[in-house]
């Protein structure tokens, strides 16, 4: 669904794009500018799940940046938030386009997050942008949002 606002892209300005299922507590401008400092071609906003559960997707790390990531399967403790951004929108078209042709899709569908193992076998360099769980409100279950309501009082 997301590359099909490509044509609302442009392929040479910096691209972000959030899941409409969580909330978060921080000023999203320092994960942006983050990701200039670094020199990086794209970010993912993460934090620590001690319990890798598997509802979340998971970035693995060498050397500060992001080797693989994995949609729905705990390979390290650094979940994905469902924030996602890439210092260029091209970066993000030709590698959802490169994940599309190749077909791979986790519970048979297509996710945002998998389209960074394609900007990283093109050469991107990928990093991760660490926020504390406490900063993080996933919404996207029944359970989660009655648990986001009770946490506000809502």
């Amino acid at each position: 669904t997301v590359l099909y606002a490509r044509k609302y892209i442009n392929n040479d300005m910096p691209l972000m794009i959030a899941n409409s299922d969580q909330i978060v507590d921080i000023n999203i401008a320092d994960f942006i500018n983050d990701s200039f400092k670094r020199g990086l071609d794209g970010s993912i906003l993460t934090f620590i799940d001690k319990e890798k559960n598997p509802k979340w997707s998971f970035a693995k790390l060498n050397n500060d940046l992001v080797v693989e990531v994995k949609e729905k399967e705990a390979i390290t403790e650094f979940a994905t938030v469902g924030i996602y951004f890439f210092n260029k929108g091209k970066i993000f078209v030709e590698s959802a386009i490169d994940m599309i042709i190749e077909n791979d899709r986790v519970n048979n569908e297509f996710y945002t997050c998998p389209v960074y193992n394609y900007a990283i076998k093109s050469g991107a360099k990928i990093g991760i942008y660490n926020i504390d769980f406490s900063k993080m409100h996933g919404i996207g279950t029944p359970e989660d949002l009655e648990i986001f309501k009770a946490i506000n009082k809502l």
